[in-house]
């Protein structure tokens, strides 16, 4: 492991009281489909048995828009119910009402409270990427606030005025790079991104290695031990400023289609995520290496599977850096609920936190500008937040429908202009 990831100031971090508050679910979501070699899907399918979750998948990364080698089946539609919970809550067992929302159903889980986390100032973070006037080298010291170039389109022109780091929301996925087999690279998008971060001083994040949805229909059981490491190497041999890497996006709850040919369960249950890291750890040793995961900081079944899955995965010594919570459902849950469940996986693990995947899906201004105003600071002031990174701005390039900062004709809604202030003012 990394040693400059590590929080050596975790032990000192107390752990704030948890109140139990109940939930229920929402958004809808699609199958995955198969088109031009590889699977892809409008967001996930999710479905409940005797009140478990089962085959639950992401609100977080699916989008309704591909081209390309990719296509999409589904849409986006959202309810909510009171205090809701995203979709998919996967791994333990549902203990709220279902809802539906067109032909789709989704659980809830029970959610937790919390009296506050623990802030402290402007801190800044002592682990992550640094960058270094053109582009991203070697550990970041400092924290940020980010964004996604959007899936198949070319990253906007004024990206690096308005956010200091960039996720590729989907152009980066294995899918897309080998879209039809081992020979196949298409390279040209991430090509543009990367080279824009460098040249701007924009902090560039791979996502992601392995996920379950949008990866190569091509890769299976048989030859994906013989595949991946060479998916994996020629990336960072590509790109060798790549400051983070979600290595595996959604393993508990999404677990990739190839795994039993990456170790599959094995001993430690989760032996094909220990592989994943290990071979990202050998061909990207300067990258800060994340575990990203949806739910683990808004509600409290899904952050218990997951401290109990990664304890299982640390303890068999896989070299993760850094833990990603994507964050999508803090603006429901709550921010004391998040910040206690920060604090949490800080005392447990010691590892720095990125708020991976943050958005706030309200259609009213000032509802949204309130949130806004509530969470960022009480992220940004967490001493083991290390980044933020807000999943898209611009209105009709976000996954969640009313999540967008700015207007299709280029207005921006109040909580992008305060959002831009806060990084103006902490820059």
């Amino acid at each position: 492991m990394k040693s400059f990831h590590l929080l050596s100031a975790c032990s000192t971090l107390g752990l704030t009281a948890l109140l139990g508050c109940s939930s229920a679910s929402e958004d809808s979501h699609a199958s995955p489909a198969t088109v031009g070699g590889m699977n892809v899907t409008g967001d996930s399918s999710a479905a409940t048995t005797g009140g478990v979750a089962q085959a639950t998948t992401s609100p977080a990364d699916a989008d309704a828009t591909t081209a390309g080698a990719s296509a999409t089946t589904g849409a986006d539609t959202t309810t909510t119910a009171g205090q809701t919970a995203t979709s998919g809550s996967g791994g333990g067992p549902a203990t709220s009402a279902v809802t539906s929302a067109g032909d789709s159903t989704s659980t809830g889980t029970t959610g937790v409270t919390s009296a506050g986390g623990a802030t402290s100032g402007d801190a800044t973070s002592s682990g992550g990427a640094t960058t270094t006037g053109e582009g991203t080298t070697g550990p970041v010291s400092d924290k940020f606030i980010g964004n996604i170039a959007p899936k198949n389109q070319d990253v906007p022109a004024d990206f690096a005025a308005k956010w200091e780091q960039m996720s590729m929301e989907a152009n980066s996925k294995w899918g897309f790079v080998q879209p039809n087999g081992p020979d196949d690279w298409v390279w040209e998008p991430v090509d543009e991104a990367y080279q824009y971060a460098k040249e701007n001083g924009v902090i560039f994040k791979q996502h992601n290695f392995f996920w379950n949805f949008e990866q190569p229909s091509w890769v299976n059981e048989g030859n994906v031990a013989t595949y991946a490491p060479i998916w994996i190497q020629e990336f960072c041999e590509r790109y060798p400023d790549v400051a983070q890497i979600d290595v595996v996006n959604e393993p508990f709850f999404n677990s990739a289609p190839y795994r039993g040919g990456m170790g599959g369960a094995g001993e430690s249950g989760y032996d094909w995520v220990i592989q994943a890291f290990e071979w990202a750890d050998e061909y990207c040793p300067n990258a800060i290496l994340i575990i990203n995961e949806f739910n683990i900081v808004e509600w409290e079944d899904d952050h218990n599977f997951f401290v109990e899955a990664l304890r299982k995965i640390m303890d068999a010594g896989a070299p993760i850096d850094a833990i990603g919570a994507q964050g999508h459902d803090i603006y429901r849950a709550g921010t004391d609920v998040a910040l206690g469940y920060i604090d949490a996986l800080t005392a447990e693990f010691g590892l720095p936190i990125y708020i991976t995947e943050l958005d706030i899906d309200l259609a009213n201004d000032e509802e949204q500008l309130a949130k806004m105003q509530e969470i960022i600071p009480a992220l940004w002031n967490h001493p083991n937040v290390h980044g933020i990174t807000y999943w898209g701005f611009l209105q009709g390039s976000t996954w969640r429908t009313n999540a967008w900062l700015v207007s299709t004709s280029g207005t921006e809604r109040p909580a992008m202009t305060w959002l831009q202030q806060f990084i103006a003012d902490h820059r």
